[in-house]
């Protein structure tokens, strides 16, 4: 029997009848084309840790006026904003009104089947559910548009690095031109020439330093992550973490895992004295450095 090759075009190809996809490829999943040759997409990698602290209801990604991307998301209660760099910003609005993580019955006046149970009375309708608060995001050019099912307020944000912060600097030797008031426990040195704090312990002990808050106000953290390595080896590449507790309450207002990089994150302060402590994640975490630690009032 004589073998006859079939050379199909790349892409697939689904306008008009049958007969005018004849010769195409019409129908496929997780598959892409490179020169020309059909191959497999191959499996998810994750991008970054805690993202979010709840479930994620609408998701937007888009490019500044630099062609930098962005992405994104809202849970019920926060919203998030992620750079290609990986750098995630909490956006949270500060006066946003926190909705429904998840579906619930709704047993406010007017809910439920006309002409059922009293009129002007709150009534607990059997299937009836409000449903989990959602999120409308969009761009308008490089700035993001957010809207929340839950107040229908609308919101925005802009990519420009120099709007998220305002007022004075909190953290005393941030860039580590000077060791004070750092407190370096085990495994932890501060190198003042070089400009960086530097883990290489066993132990993962902290690096802290207590900053002066205002009660009810909004700060932005930031600080980046060093590989000393800067490969992509994922055996050597350092996890560590931050948390920024309350220091008369013990309230835990960040808790979150570094990427390397930089990394920003928002709270709200309801002290008058925040803790900073930034640790390995294991005992037995790769070598890496810490720099530029920050925390300024932050800008809705």
């Amino acid at each position: 029997m004589t073998l006859l090759p079939i050379e199909l075009p790349a892409g697939m190809f689904r306008n008009g009848t049958d007969y005018e996809q004849k010769g195409r490829w019409t129908d496929g999943n997780l598959v892409r084309w490179l020169g020309n040759s059909l191959r497999p997409v191959k499996g998810w990698e994750k991008r970054v840790d805690d993202f979010s602290t709840y479930k994620i209801r609408g998701l937007h990604a888009w490019e500044d006026l630099t062609n930098t991307t962005f992405l994104a998301g809202g849970s019920y209660a926060e919203l998030i904003a992620m750079s290609g760099a990986n750098i995630v910003y909490d956006i949270t609005p500060a006066n946003l009104t926190a909705g429904l993580e998840t579906a619930d019955f709704n047993t406010g006046y007017g809910q439920g089947r006309y002409g059922v149970g009293n009129y002007g009375s709150a009534n607990l309708v059997a299937g009836v559910r409000s449903e989990a608060t959602t999120w409308s995001l969009q761009n308008f050019g490089e700035t993001l548009i957010a809207c929340s099912s839950a107040d229908g307020k609308i919101y925005e944000w802009s990519t420009n690095p120099t709007t998220y912060t305002t007022g004075s600097e909190l953290v005393s030797n941030g860039d580590f031109s000077g060791s004070f008031p750092w407190v370096t426990n085990t495994g932890w040195s501060i190198n003042t020439s070089l400009g960086q704090a530097l883990w290489s312990g066993t132990t993962a002990t902290d690096l802290e330093q207590s900053v002066i808050t205002t009660n009810g106000t909004k700060y932005q953290f930031s600080v980046v992550l060093i590989d000393p390595d800067a490969d992509a080896n994922a055996s050597t590449i350092p996890s560590a973490k931050v948390r920024i507790t309350s220091v008369n309450n013990g309230t835990v207002l960040i808790n979150k895992t570094l990427q390397v990089g930089a990394n920003a994150f928002r709270f709200t302060a309801n002290d008058s004295q925040v803790k900073i402590e930034i640790y390995a994640s294991t005992n037995s975490e790769p070598n890496f450095r810490i720099d530029n630690v920050s925390l300024k009032a932050a800008v809705d």
